[in-house]
């Protein structure tokens, strides 16, 4: 070992118990061995530089259980600050147990590969192992509880287990990490900092059902990381938390109630996204740049939950604005199954700003009796062709039903909403009751489309022309169709229970259905 020392601190300084948890008194300070120490009335040694420029430790440093000092024997329980910084050339640090502290800075920037942290030791500082980046080999105690800001950012480590007994890691613990790929999380962990494994080397990452906290950006820029379980305890993700990583899946649990300001921005490798429960999506949540080839299919298992319940910032909040640009569109699947003729369930009041903006599978949209508002962008769907509103639609966002290929609107509200939601297109038809036309010639809103009767120019009533549907012994009956005209049948949550040319369709469980066929609606009691 080379030692490379100014002259020693003031014998004064022994008076404090510097760095120390407890208030013994320092009465001694010394070299025994390869490591200096101070030594404490109640019978403890800290291992401590005897300089303010620090010592030039290399090679294999082995620190004792116990070491004496004039004939006295000291437990070895803490390392001081800054002890080891930046000692380049220590290639080797052995642990006693027994030993409780490490302080902060103290082996940052070594130049070890391997480390052992004892069960005895219960306090590390920040960045106590930071910048060792040849540290492959890392084994981590039962008896800490906390992992602190910086501990082994930079390490060279490809996998780490954490005890159980750990319910914190702290700012930038493992930010850096480029090279750790596994991180096996303890089952009491329950907080995980801001930036903890930024930019590390992760593939994929579980969450324990006790984690209730993750920090901002905790893992932003994980570009290996193609698939994380996020548990049942989190209630938020945060802030840029999986900013720019390679996340290719992911579900959101039910116990996930918001997801914060570009969370899931720049990850854009993300195809398949499962919903479970309502959300709050906040600003650019799911901004992924308009890339050419980004699309994302959005499963969901309640209409209502993500049309009414969830809220959308704003366009970038919601997921299926990541199709397009030439690419492939997002697309929509309730219960696994792709949705292309959305019917919003029975119940809904409100359609929520932006919920199915950019949503590339859906191609026809009922809104049923009962709604009142659709909020802005709501059905701005580029494939979308056909639209058909209840009589109680009042309220409508802007660019509510935006879209290229719309070729038929239906309103059934006789009186005319303050706004269409449409684009201005004066060869466009809208289908109005019979009764409303002039209203809706004369609305502001409406005036510049070319306004014309339902049951005008081959739209019919709901439940009028020459198709017919009724119900005998559970089973749907259609008459009047055309042989090859399809017929769908869905729930009241929206979800497809049959699609096909069959004329009847028996259903094994009552409610309500509506049926679609020939371009025509029936609601219908099973």
């Amino acid at each position: 070992m080379n030692r490379n020392f100014l002259k020693p601190l003031l014998a004064a300084v022994l008076l404090f118990s510097v760095g120390t948890a407890s208030a013994a008194t320092a009465i001694g300070e010394d070299w025994v061995g390869d490591v200096y120490y101070w030594f404490y009335d109640d019978g403890h040694a800290v291992v401590e530089s005897d300089s303010y420029s620090g010592p030039d430790y290399s090679g294999r440093v082995v620190i004792p259980a116990t070491v004496t000092y004039n004939g006295a024997t000291y437990n070895v329980t803490e390392i001081g600050d800054y002890v080891f910084r930046d000692c380049i050339s220590l290639t080797e640090v052995v642990l006693p147990e027994g030993l409780k502290k490490i302080g902060e800075v103290a082996f940052s920037g070594g130049d070890f590969a391997s480390l052992t942290i004892p069960n005895s030791v219960i306090t590390m500082g920040e960045g106590c192992f930071g910048g060792c980046d040849k540290l492959v080999s890392l084994t981590i105690g039962s008896g800490l509880t906390e992992i602190p800001a910086r501990c082994f950012s930079r390490a060279a480590i490809s996998s780490v287990t954490l005890p159980d007994n750990i319910t914190s890691l702290g700012e930038e613990a493992f930010v850096d990490c480029a090279s750790l790929e596994e991180v096996t999380l303890g089952k009491g962990l329950k907080q995980i900092s801001d930036r903890c494994f930024q930019n590390s080397g992760l593939k994929s990452i579980s969450l324990p059902s006790r984690l209730s906290s993750i920090g901002v950006e905790a893992f932003s820029d994980c570009a290996s990381l193609t698939t994380a379980d996020l548990g049942t305890g989190l209630r938020e993700i945060p802030e840029k938390c999986f900013q720019n990583s390679g996340l290719v899946t992911i579900t959101l649990p039910e116990s996930v109630t918001t997801v914060g300001e570009w969370a899931f921005a720049g990850c854009v490798s993300l195809r398949s996204l499962t919903v479970c429960g309502p959300k709050t999506f906040d600003e650019s949540a799911f901004n992924i740049y308009k890339t050419t080839t980004d699309y994302i299919n959005v499963y969901i298992d309640d209409l209502a939950d993500w049309c009414e319940r969830s809220t959308f910032a704003n366009q970038y909040s919601c997921p299926f604005v990541a199709g397009g640009n030439e690419g492939k569109l997002s697309s929509l699947y309730l219960n696994g199954e792709l949705v292309e003729n959305l019917v919003i369930p029975d119940g809904v009041v409100r359609v929520s700003d932006y919920s199915f903006y950019n949503c590339g599978s859906i191609k026809s949209v009922v809104v049923p009796d009962g709604v009142v508002s659709i909020g802005t962008s709501a059905f701005s769907c580029p494939e979308m062709t056909k639209v058909t509103l209840g009589n109680t639609v009042s309220i409508i966002g802007s660019s509510a039903f935006y879209s290229g290929n719309l070729t038929e609107f239906i309103c059934y509200n006789p009186v005319p909403p303050a706004n269409s939601g449409l684009n201005y297109y004066e060869d466009f038809t809208v289908y109005v009751p019979v009764g409303s036309v002039d209203a809706y010639k004369n609305s502001e809103a409406w005036r510049y489309f070319n306004i014309k009767p339902i049951g005008d120019g081959g739209v019919e009533e709901i439940d009028g022309g020459e198709v017919s549907v009724s119900v005998v012994d559970g089973r749907i009956v259609v008459s009047g169709a055309d042989d090859d005209d399809v017929v769908e049948v869905y729930d009241l949550s929206g979800r497809r229970v049959y699609a096909g040319v069959a004329a009847e369709i028996p259903l094994t469980d009552g409610g309500v259905y509506i049926v679609k066929v020939a371009g025509q609606a029936f609601k219908m009691a099973v």
